[in-house]
């Protein structure tokens, strides 16, 4: 087939690789990208903090190869580019988004990218980039559709954990097109589109076995108490089939003839509309030839479960599943006692299909369950076994159940259970007593203890750090749900606990990460406030302690820790915006004449136009902007009054004028914190807001505030 893997990968061009034969030419000189701006800067981090918010929103493939396309659009000028990611049902290599093709041209591109330079890119994991198509001596690039107008190349590899899942390519009808800058970029955004893919490749896997799992949920209690055991097991198979999207979901019965002939006969199957129907006289020959299904019975007797596309399978199983049409399936082994009595195929007749762990797994408990309806049509003694087999197939989940009764004494767990806890099942229930755990059953019926209203909680979430029965500490996730009795009572609880470990873990790393952005923030503020100080030495400190005072001040005012931390961001970079004053005015010891006073007062509006592009968690750059306004509307620059001003703003604005009046300036000697106190005071309700002064007020009296030394 087109998009199967040769047997050789072709041979990487070498770096600056020439053909011999061409004539010599004076080497092109080597353009060095340019330095972006400040604006170019701000623009591109804009960009990249977009496409990671999308990035984590991506549901899909299509979703994240829009987005990555999207992405490398908006920061290159593109003429050809293509996006290839691996299927996650087939496995095949498809090309998702493709920028200047034409519609035969994108159908040729998908049927010949395993065999040419996007598979090898993707094999090897390495970066291809061909300055010149025109000096390619390896012949990588020059025989595809496009290779009349393109004149360079640049294909990037897609890594998962994995190993290579996909590649993106680039395209230019002029040589040399690509250059550092382009590399640096596209490594960023396919690192990111790896981890991506990781995550989607994971949630397909965990949707299949939820899939299978939920609908064994809901039909094995059915199975097993349903008079009409066909129709119950139809509906499972039903279940099974819509929700992984097959084509054909069956339960065949292995029967050996007198001759020694097996053949598979079909006691349960489920299609899906528009299916292809069994073809039995193509069949027919293969089905009484006694070795068609002699490997199959083999291995499904010693428990293995076969997986596969249709050329993995055995031979002789792939030629029955090819005459009916099927393209990949999955079978596992149904046993009634010790015996094998049959097979669970799931079958898919229009993708390749690669099938997860995790659903080979789910089937195995799809077919023991089968396994244990089929055996109580035997006779009584064969339904008792059904009972005991399902009560098997609970021992057998990897999650922790156990019930309870009234009074919270263990009545039944689980094998995972008392492996966790280190008990053993003979011991439950002789004597009488509670269990490692017992649930709350008082918030499960609503009141508790005291005896106070509750509204009621039928089925309650809750997580606990336990130690196992190694003595080693694992985070578990219990569900409880009350068990009732006809009249309402509740007689029990039933528990089933997850081990989360490693997603708690995941949450700490987390909230790590997040711990550390947010220093990097305080260090960009507080590197920011030094470059003012620097160009202003006669104030030199005084953002910082404009900083400290605010921070205390809205403590004072009982503002949470978050909004503290951005006062404290704002007060640090307030006047960002003198960057743009010349430091004669800023020094200069007399009056301010009218054209430098317009100067000075230009700055929060100067300090909002450079920290607007930039996305903090907090208002930051609408605090500088509105650090002068004032609650009376004689501030500036845009005069602000009342409620139109930032609570974050008026404390900043307060603690701005403290910190002035009570230090030196070039124009005048400091005025003392009596003075400052005595300003602000009067024009608390006015100029300021009330509370701000009252909690200022309290801050550098009774709480005994003091400036930090510089």
């Amino acid at each position: 087939m087109a998009n199967d893997p040769p047997r050789r990968d072709p041979p990487l061009p070498k770096e600056g690789a020439s053909d011999p034969r061409a004539p010599r030419r004076r080497p092109r000189p080597v353009r060095t990208p340019q330095v972006a701006s400040g604006p170019r800067i701000g623009e591109l981090l804009a960009g990249w903090h977009a496409f990671s918010r999308r990035m984590a929103e991506v549901r899909d493939l299509e979703g994240l190869s829009e987005a990555l396309m999207a992405f490398v659009r908006s920061q290159m000028e593109l003429e050809y580019a293509a996006v290839y990611l691996f299927d996650l049902m087939d496995g095949s290599l498809r090309l998702l988004q493709a920028e200047g093709f034409s519609a035969a041209e994108r159908r040729e591109a998908e049927r010949t990218a395993w065999v040419r330079h996007p598979g090898m890119v993707v094999r090897t994991g390495r970066v291809l980039h061909v300055p010149d198509v025109a000096r390619d001596t390896q012949e990588l690039t020059r025989s595809s559709a496009r290779s009349f107008t393109v004149r360079s190349r640049l294909f990037f590899p897609i890594h998962a954990a994995s190993g290579g899942v996909g590649c993106v390519g680039l395209a230019s009808s002029h040589k040399h097109a690509f250059g550092e800058h382009h590399g640096t970029l596209l490594a960023l955004t396919t690192e990111l589109a790896g981890s991506v893919y990781q995550r989607l490749a994971t949630e397909q896997a965990l949707r299949g076995r939820d899939a299978m799992l939920s609908a064994l949920a809901r039909g094995s209690s059915s199975l097993l108490q349903a008079r009409e055991e066909g129709l119950s097991l139809v509906d499972l198979l039903r279940d099974i089939g819509e929700g992984l999207g097959l084509s054909r979901v069956s339960v065949d019965a292995i029967v050996t003839s007198r001759s020694g002939v097996v053949r598979l006969d079909s006691e349960y199957a489920w299609r899906a509309e528009g299916a292809r129907r069994r073809n039995s006289a193509a069949t027919a020959a293969l089905d009484t030839t006694p070795d068609t299904f002699r490997e199959l019975t083999d291995r499904l007797a010693a428990g293995e479960v076969l997986a596969g596309r249709l050329p993995e399978l055995p031979e002789a199983l792939r030629r029955w599943m090819e005459l009916r049409g099927v393209r990949s399936a999955l079978l596992a082994p149904i046993r009634v006692g010790q015996a094998l009595w049959g097979v669970t195929s799931l079958e898919d007749h229009h993708r390749a299909r690669v099938w997860s762990r995790h659903e080979a797994d789910a089937l195995l408990a799809v077919a023991s369950t089968i396994g244990a309806m089929i055996g109580r049509r035997e006779d009584q003694r064969r339904l008792e076994q059904s009972e005991t087999r399902y009560r098997a197939a609970v021992e057998e989940q990897t999650e922790l159940v156990c019930r309870t009764d009234e009074d919270g004494f263990l009545v039944f767990a689980n094998g995972a259970f008392c492996r966790f806890f280190g008990i053993f099942q003979d011991d439950i229930g002789l004597p009488r007593r509670p269990g490692p755990r017992t649930p709350d059953l008082a918030r499960l019926a609503g009141k508790p203890p005291d005896e106070a209203a509750l509204p009621p909680t039928p089925t309650r979430t809750s997580e606990e750090q336990r130690a196992d029965a190694a003595g080693q500490q694992r985070w578990l996730q219990w569900t409880d749900r009350p068990l009732l009795a006809p009249s309402g009572e509740i007689t029990g609880c039933l528990s089933v606990g997850r081990d989360i470990t490693e997603a708690h873990h995941a949450r700490q790393e987390k909230d790590l990460v997040v711990a550390r952005l947010r220093s990097a923030l305080e260090g960009t503020a507080a590197a920011l406030s030094q470059l003012v100080e620097q160009r202003d030495p006669y104030t030199a400190g005084h953002q910082r302690r404009v900083a400290a005072l605010a921070a205390a001040i809205a403590r004072a005012m009982g503002l949470g820790e978050e909004i503290v931390a951005g006062v404290t961001m704002g007060a640090l970079v307030h006047d960002l915006g003198k960057i743009s004053v010349p430091v004669e005015i800023l020094a200069k010891p007399g009056d301010l004449a009218p054209v430098e006073r317009r100067l000075i007062e230009a700055h929060p509006e100067t300090g909002w136009q450079i920290l607007a592009p930039l996305d903090f968690p907090w208002p930051i750059a609408e605090m500088v902007y509105q650090h002068h306004e004032r609650m009376n509307g004689r501030g500036y620059p845009r005069r602000l009054h009342g409620d139109r001003i930032l609570v974050e703003a008026r404390i900043i604005a307060v603690a701005d004028s403290v910190e002035a009046i009570s230090s030196n300036r070039p124009y005048r000697p400091a005025h003392g914190m009596r003075q400052a106190l005595k300003h602000i005071a009067a024009e608390r309700g006015r100029g300021y807001d009330a509370a701000v002064v009252d909690a200022c007020l309290r801050v550098l009296g009774e709480g005994g505030f003091v400036f930090p030394e510089m």
